[in-house]
């Protein structure tokens, strides 16, 4: 429900980092802090999935996808809230 938006999140932020038209981060790390950084994104992924689920049923990119599919901005994009009863 969120992979197109983390994936592509993840490149905008990593390739002007890591890449050498960028900052050229990679040329200067070890494995090891490579592997760390790569936890460290990935532990971030996980907090903002977790959070952003907390009021969306599917990430921007998956909504827009699937409106695309459907022809119809009428894909429900916000969780609905129940009342306690």
């Amino acid at each position: 429900r969120m992979t197109l938006t983390l994936y592509v999140a993840q490149s905008l932020v990593c390739v002007p980092l890591f890449y050498g038209y960028g900052l050229g981060l990679y040329a200067g790390m070890t494995q090891l802090q490579a592997v760390a950084w790569g936890l460290v994104g990935f532990a971030a992924q996980l907090a903002f999935a977790h959070l952003w689920f907390r009021q969306f049923l599917y990430g921007p990119l998956e909504w827009l996808w699937r409106a695309g599919t459907f022809l119809s901005p009428r894909v429900p994009f916000r969780r609905r809230t129940v009342a306690a009863a």
